[in-house]
């Protein structure tokens, strides 16, 4: 007998009206940053499973850090994030 268990895929990962938005956690990230869409560049945000539970990683950088952040999909709170020097 093979048993079948459930594994968590990107592309099972879905928006529900309980989430917030990608944009949304743009904008967190953003604003934790002090910065805003026209002073960053290599925007980034995709959905992810970590830590337990369903993040939007999001990422971007400015002259001259990266800034890395794991914000909950669930209620916007910024679960990791991270600034580093660019090369």
């Amino acid at each position: 007998d093979l048993h079948s268990f459930p594994t968590r895929r990107s592309s099972d990962l879905r928006t529900s009206a309980s989430e917030i938005a990608k944009d949304q956690a743009i904008d967190i990230a953003l604003a934790h940053a002090g910065m805003t869409r026209s002073q960053v560049w290599d925007l980034e945000a995709e959905k992810d499973y970590e830590y337990g539970t369903d993040i939007y990683e999001v990422n971007f950088e400015d002259t001259a850090y990266e800034y890395d952040y794991d914000i909950s999909r669930a209620d916007g709170k910024i679960i990791n994030f991270s600034k580093e020097y660019s090369d």
